[in-house]
């Protein structure tokens, strides 16, 4: 196939990975953002894996070629700006992956860009760690696409060419319904317990009290998504934990990189989003109430203004 040109939207630990992937797999990348951040970039410079990155940082049309594929990897907070910075990239050709956290940002980008090409996607076992202008990451990942329907198959074929082009592990699932609440099952359990005890993927281990706690964070995740017809069940829970456990111990989840940073974290995400189902479908949700309000103490006890 022609060589795939993307654009990335979002140059924390996610994005900032996939754009380096690609960058050395010879893929045209194009890094859509704000004047201000492009200053900042070209001022203080990128690096990945202690490796110098010279990315194109584009904020206008004429500044990059027509792009194939434009995958946003901002935080949610972000996502409203990120929408209007890339809106004017887009063409008939473009198609759009999310790999936002949660279970909506698919349909918040639709509601704001008419007829926009997208299908549900997320990533896991991708271990990025961010530090400023600094990203590492010891495992790619893989990112899971797939449609919701067979309406958009030919939109779901294409998106596997470019992705194959670039050299991203990926895998196409024919149950991405099924698959996108796993993975919002396991953002629940490990990204939220590991920033309330403050502990790395290392203790998750079987038995230790970051597994328990995420366990039954988890479980409530299921009793939901069992009521909408979704068929998690406590075997997925343990698939989890596996890749957990194959990921470097020492590595850190997301959202206590951002209260370290002292950032704004996504657990409106995650466990605002769980007691919000919990209330509708008459499911109580303890845990992940619990975590909601730790979460939220931990972001007003910043000593300055949040960081972005």
């Amino acid at each position: 196939m022609k060589q795939p040109k993307i654009g990335i939207v979002g140059l924390g630990a996610i994005g900032g990975s996939y754009a380096a992937m690609a960058f050395d797999h010879k893929i045209p990348v194009y890094v859509i953002c704000d004047l201000p951040r492009k200053a900042r970039y070209l001022s203080y410079g990128y690096w990945v894996n202690d490796e110098p990155y010279e990315f194109n940082y584009v904020f206008e049309t004429d500044q990059a070629e027509e792009l194939d594929l434009i995958i946003v990897a901002v935080k949610h907070h972000q996502l409203e700006s990120a929408v209007e910075m890339m809106e004017p990239f887009i063409s008939e050709k473009t198609i759009v992956i999310s790999l936002l956290n949660g279970i909506r940002s698919e349909e918040f980008i639709k509601e704001k860009i008419k007829d926009v090409k997208i299908i549900p996607a997320f990533t896991a076992g991708l271990d990025g760690q961010r530090d400023g202008n600094s990203i590492s990451f010891s495992s790619k990942g893989k990112i899971y696409f797939g449609a919701f329907d067979s309406g958009k198959n030919d939109i779901v074929n294409r998106v596997k060419e470019i992705l194959d082009a670039c050299d991203f592990p990926n895998e196409v699932r024919e149950d991405m319904r099924y698959k996108y609440w796993w993975k919002f099952m396991m953002n629940v359990g490990i990204n939220q317990v590991s920033a309330l005890l403050k502990v790395p993927f290392g203790a998750f281990a079987k038995g230790n009290p970051a597994f328990n706690i995420a366990n039954h964070a988890m479980k409530e995740v299921i009793a939901i998504a069992n009521k909408l017809d979704i068929p998690l069940s406590e075997k997925d829970i343990d698939s989890v934990f596996e890749i957990i456990g194959a990921l470097n111990k020492k590595n850190k989840a997301s959202t206590l990189q951002d209260i370290e940073s002292e950032r704004l974290t996504e657990v409106d995400l995650y466990a605002g989003e769980v007691i919000r189902l919990g209330k509708m479908n008459n499911i109580p949700t303890p845990v992940n109430e619990l975590l909601f309000q730790s979460i939220k103490h931990f972001e007003s006890a910043y000593d300055y203004k949040v960081r972005y």
